[in-house]
């Protein structure tokens, strides 16, 4: 049986697409080599055109990469050799859940009340307690940040 790629590379209409999961795929394989201890902080999404898009949960890199994207470029040459990749978009994503529970997929099939119970389980895990004041959000201070920005007058 041949391969998928090998199937679709025959459709001229499909090539260029097919091309470009190729190469994402290696990236992929190889995204810590390529981008070092960024590894948490971005993660690679698709190639388009060329175009390596990227993503992170650290507003701070959307800024930082136009300075380590000369390097990034760099390596990304050194892996693909002759399929050039020649530029870099990054693109910030609000991170909803605490990494382990993305991990985990705890929340997969959950409700939103469920949602909240297990990220409420999981703040005591951690050692979070109930606001002194409120009584209704988890602290590591005794008091939460609203009841402290909040003055009774």
């Amino acid at each position: 049986m041949d391969n998928i790629f090998n199937v679709l590379k025959d459709n001229k209409a499909l090539r260029s697409q097919v091309k470009d999961i190729e190469i994402m795929c290696k990236i992929k394989a190889n995204w810590e080599v390529v981008v070092g201890r960024l590894v948490k902080d971005l993660k690679p999404i698709y190639v388009r055109k060329k175009v390596l898009h990227i993503e992170t949960v650290n507003y701070m890199w959307v800024n930082e990469l136009e300075f380590c994207k000369k390097d990034i470029l760099e390596r990304l040459d050194q892996l693909l050799t002759k399929n050039r990749i020649i530029d870099l978009k990054i693109k910030y994503v609000k991170k909803i859940f605490h990494k382990e529970q993305i991990k985990n997929n705890i929340f997969d099939n959950l409700s939103l009340e469920e949602m909240v119970k297990e990220d409420n389980r999981e703040k005591i895990r951690k050692g979070l307690k109930l606001c002194n004041k409120c009584n209704e959000v988890y602290t590591s201070s005794g008091v939460c940040v609203f009841c402290s920005t909040h003055n009774d007058v």
